[in-house]
């Protein structure tokens, strides 16, 4: 289930849980209770796509192939729209066994994953190798 949430963690009866952590009906519930609107991925898209401006899709946790896939196909197709993410997250969410085939899914519908704030920097391109990945990583840390 894909979800648009900002946050990592969730106040759930005074305490703060990691959103991985929860079910969405309970991540919605949790959301009503603190006053908070939590919609669905697919809800936000169909109102980003009747405008005509930029997107900027941050990756936060994806846990399956068909959240994968889903993110990877949103972006299908509009340029003006980009999947972004932390080096840690994307390499947790595409993890190296199947990160070619992501890449490949990625090239097909003509998009990737950037890295936040440098959105100029490809992760699938740049952690193709895990030498790729040590080395973009130092120049990453010595040109913050």
């Amino acid at each position: 289930m894909l979800f648009v949430f900002h946050d990592d963690v969730l106040e759930v009866d005074g305490k703060r849980v990691p959103v991985k952590e929860l079910s969405f009906a309970e991540i919605s519930s949790q959301g009503e209770i603190n006053g908070i609107e939590i919609p669905r991925m697919d809800a936000v898209i169909e109102i980003l796509s009747k405008r005509n401006e930029p997107v900027m899709i941050e990756i936060k946790h994806l846990f399956s192939d068909a959240a994968r896939q889903k993110i990877i196909d949103i972006t299908a197709e509009r340029s003006d729209w980009q999947l972004i993410a932390s080096v840690n997250r994307f390499l947790t969410s595409f993890p190296r066994k199947s990160r070619k085939y992501w890449y490949s899914q990625a090239k097909k519908v003509g998009t990737s994953v950037y890295r936040i704030r440098r959105h100029d920097v490809d992760l699938f391109h740049s952690s193709r190798t895990i030498f790729h990945l040590i080395w973009n990583r130092v120049k990453w840390w010595v040109n913050r």
